[in-house]
């Protein structure tokens, strides 16, 4: 997978789960990653996440927060 042949413009169905301006606050979006509905989304594979951006800008933690969403765009292309 290359990130360089993404499209810059994503034309997503129902369900998408939207997450943005995490600001690396590294612990927030473990938080917003732990909810119910991250259950729904490992049992629908249909089911997607759109991160927004600000990713890295205020927090202390931009290393993590750039880690794990690497990892994440790895596990569930």
């Amino acid at each position: 997978m290359e990130i360089d042949n993404e499209p810059n413009m994503l034309n997503l169905n129902d369900p998408v789960t939207i997450i943005g301006d995490i600001h690396g606050q590294f612990s927030d979006l473990l938080k917003i990653l732990s909810h119910d509905n991250m259950i729904e989304i490992e049992l629908n594979p249909s089911h997607k996440i759109l991160f927004l951006g600000d990713y890295v800008d205020r927090g202390i933690n931009s290393v993590e927060i750039v880690t794990l969403l690497i990892c994440l765009k790895i596990n569930y292309p």
